[in-house]
């Protein structure tokens, strides 16, 4: 499975584009919630660890999302949650 991100800025002009889903493909869309959550040290959790864990997760996506969110939260330890979490998985069986 090929990973990529994708951003959003305001002031940029995008186009539409379509892209095919293969059997087994997922999509995993996140708000910065999730890659700027801080563990106690004020380090990010960040993007790389986002696509090193999907990576790696199941290929169900209810699983993947939990496992997710669960490494996400031991991740920040004590530290408080700093920004709202959004978090969407789907794939094609």
């Amino acid at each position: 499975m090929a990973a990529g991100t994708l951003g959003y800025d305001a002031n940029q002009v995008y186009a539409a584009c379509w892209v095919a889903l293969e059997r087994g493909d997922a999509i995993v869309a996140y708000t910065d919630g999730i890659s700027e959550a801080s563990n106690p040290g004020g380090t990010f959790y960040g993007i790389k660890r986002v696509v090193d864990l999907v990576a790696r997760a199941s290929r169900d996506v209810e699983t993947m999302g939990r496992q997710l969110m669960s490494d996400v939260e031991r991740f920040r330890q004590d530290n408080a949650q700093s920004d709202d979490i959004c978090l969407l998985c789907f794939a094609r069986e």
